[in-house]
Parts: structure tokens; C-alpha cells; sequence
């Protein structure tokens, strides 16, 4: 049996006040190509399918077509809420798209939603996990009269909670499809986690399970083995500038049999940086091979500020979404500014800083009672 593996549509996103929906559309019939070509049985779709919880009716528009181009290939839809979604506007034409075989997740109220499929090898456990938070959790589980205590990684053990009421049949395959942001992730400027990643969860968690589908995490990963984020279709932020986007492609032998494989992502218009001085930048500009309707940002090297520079850049590049100076000036400011902020702090925590960014390391406690005992002998207590 076999799957492809997406997340993180995020429809009716903008990039800087760009609209993307053109853009969606174009990946989202590149996605419809794939999974036509690899002959996939379903596809599973892993949360933060919009942008945000009341969606723009266009965004919404196009994501029905979608669906419905995926049921006329027969394609079916195994589909969950993320945290830029609502769970509960979601959830309610579930019950209907189930016949043809278009699955969302339910609202977690305690338990998970299993769908089960059939081939040669037996049955395919498929498991719709929405976008799980330790409160909602807690809530459930103490409505059942079970002393539930989350105070330590509560993300790490709500989620462990809800595998645990999955009883999963070991003996049989079982995929899951989440949304989470797991520990060691590296992530994209453009997804929103807590900070200090107090919201992780461990991969360790999705051990039972033949594959683990992931969404959340924008950048294509594997966390461990067969536990993959797909990565977005489309590029949301500079920091992605130099990823291949793709559809990651799941094929399911027999129990312990999972071929993981991509299928790179051509995007109408790419999202590029462009370095250099405004001479250079226009010299480079006439010569180009790259598509100027690229999303671009671009980095100035002048020493002296350009006129109107948007409208220059624009008229070379219309989707110019951003630009800054980087000169000697830039640096000059922002060397003033570390050593305000370092002024700010004490000596002991200045140390700190540059004994973990030579070594790697933090200051252990003794050896941060060694510095701070002669930091005391050279300037006296402070």
C-alpha cells in the first residue's frame, strides 16, 4: 500500500504582503501529478492545512478542489488539524467525506480516530492525531476519573498519554499522522513553536508505529527511523531559501517493510536572496537565467543609501519582498550594539557567554563558582 506524505499547506498565507494563492494552486496540482504517477492509495495530509483558524473563502475554495480531484483518482484523504487550524470547523463535514473516503480528525475528546484498510499483506491501522495540547488532555482524562499529573514535559507526556489509549496492536502495521514539534527538530523561521522548546516531544514516543507521518516542523527531516516531517510544499521564509521541498512517498510491504522516498517540488516562482552591490545587482539582472518573477530579497552592499530603492529593485524584480543594507556602517552599529548589550550585563555573565560560544559548553556550577570567586578578587563584589 502506498502513501504520499504532506503538511503544512498553510492556504491563504501571504509573504509580506504577497498573496501565495496562485502559487498554492500550481503546487497543489504538482502534489495531484505525483500522486497520480506513483499510483499512491491515499495521502496523508499532517495539520496546518490553513493559515490560520477562520479561513479566507478562496483558501477554502481551493483546498475543496483539492479534495475533490483526489476523490475523482480514487486517491483516499487521511487528513488532521494542526495548531494554525481549528480543530472544530474541520471536524464537522468529516462524517459525510467519509464515504468518499476523504477521513479528518476528530476534536480530541479522549480518544484518537482509527481508520483501517485492507491489502495482501492484511490490515493498515491509519491513526488521525490532531494538534494535542497538555491542557485539553488533562481535561479528558481526568473526565474519565484518571489521576493524570503533566507538571513534568507535559507536552512529552500528553502525547505519550494519548498513544498509550491507541492500544496499538503491535502485531499489525500502524501509521500515524501528528502534528508536533518534536525534540532536536530543526526548524523554519516561518512556524510557530514555544520558546526554548518546551512544546517537544520525543520521537521515542512514535516507536510502535510502522511510519509516523509529521507535520509542523517546515524543514524535510527524519527524526528517527520511519518518523519524517515532510516539510512544507512551498517556501514561507527566507530561512528556507536553500531547501528542496518535495512529497515524501510511503510504501508499505509487509509488517517491517517501509520504503521512505521523496519527489522534489518545482514551485511556480522560487524564493531567492540576491547579494550585492545596486550596479552589480542590475549588471547580474540583464544576464540572468532565473526566473525574475522569483520571490526575492535582497542584501545592499552600498556604502550610501539608494533613492527610491524599492522601486528600483521592483522594476527589475516585481516580487521583491524585503531588502537591508549590510555596509561598513550596518556592522559598525551592530558592533555598538553587542557592546551595550555586553556593558548591561556582569562580568560573570559575560564570561558565560564566550566560555559556551568557544566551547560549546555551559559553566558548570563549580566552575562557575571559580569564575565568579575571581571576579570578586579583580573588581570586588558586584
Amino acid at each position: 500500500m502506498k502513501f504520499a506524505h504532506i503538511s503544512d499547506l498553510h492556504l491563504g498565507i501571504d509573504l509580506n504582503s504577497f498573496s501565495l494563492q496562485e502559487d498554492q494552486k500550481f503546487i497543489l496540482d504538482e502534489i495531484l501529478k505525483i500522486a497520480e504517477e506513483e499510483k499512491v492509495d491515499g495521502i496523508f495530509i499532517a495539520g496546518d492545512i490553513f493559515d490560520r483558524a477562520i479561513a479566507p473563502v478562496e483558501a477554502i475554495n481551493t483546498f475543496v478542489d483539492f479534495l475533490t480531484r483526489l476523490q475523482e483518482k480514487n486517491i483516499k484523504v487521511f487528513a488532521i488539524s494542526g495548531n494554525h487550524d481549528s480543530a472544530e470547523r474541520l471536524a464537522p463535514g468529516r462524517n459525510f467525506m467519509t464515504e468518499s473516503g476523504i477521513y479528518f480528525s476528530a476534536v480530541y475528546e479522549g480518544s484518537v480516530n482509527c481508520i483501517t484498510l485492507n491489502d495482501e499483506f492484511g490490515e493498515v491501522n491509519v491513526y488521525l492525531m490532531p494538534f494535542i495540547r497538555p491542557g485539553l488532555v488533562k481535561h479528558f482524562a481526568e473526565l474519565k476519573g484518571e489521576e493524570v499529573d503533566f507538571e513534568k514535559n507535559p507536552w512529552n507526556q500528553a502525547v505519550d498519554y494519548v498513544i498509550e489509549g491507541m492500544k496499538l496492536d503491535v502485531k499489525k502495521r500502524n501509521v500515524l499522522v501528528a502534528h508536533q514539534n518534536i525534540i532536536n527538530a530543526e526548524p523554519s523561521d516561518s512556524e510557530t513553536v514555544i520558546y526554548g522548546g518546551l512544546d517537544g516531544v520525543s520521537a521515542s514516543l512514535f516507536a510502535d508505529f510502522d511510519y509516523t507521518a509529521l507535520g509542523h516542523i517546515h524543514k524535510p527531516q527524519n527524526l528517527a527511523e520511519n518518523v519524517r516531517y515532510c516539510g512544507t510544499p512551498l517556501k514561507y521564509s527566507l530561512s528556507e531559501k536553500d531547501q528542496k521541498k518535495s512529497v515524501t512517498i510511503v510504501d508499505l510491504g509487509k509488517k517491517g517493510e517501509v520504503k521512505v522516498s521523496e519527489r522534489e517540488l518545482k514551485p511556480l516562482r522560487d524564493l531567492r536572496l540576491i547579494e550585492g552591490t545596486f550596479a552589480e545587482i542590475a549588471e547580474d539582472f540583464k544576464t540572468t537565467k532565473l526566473n525574475k518573477n522569483d520571490f526575492v530579497s535582497v542584501v545592499l552592499r552600498d556604502e550610501v543609501e539608494i533613492p527610491e530603492i524599492m522601486t528600483k529593485l521592483r522594476n527589475m524584480y516585481p516580487n521583491t519582498f524585503g531588502f537591508k543594507y549590510e555596509n561598513s556602517r550596518t556592522k559598525n552599529s551592530k558592533d555598538v550594539n553587542e557592546l551595550a548589550a555586553a556593558a548591561r550585563q556582569s562580568p560573570l555573565e559575560n564570561f558565560e557567554k564566550f566560555y559556551e560560544y568557544r566551547s560549546g559548553l555551559p559553566l558548570t556550577d563549580e566552575e562557575r563558582r571559580i569564575v565568579s570567586d575571581l571576579i570578586n578578587e579583580i573588581w570586588g563584589d558586584e
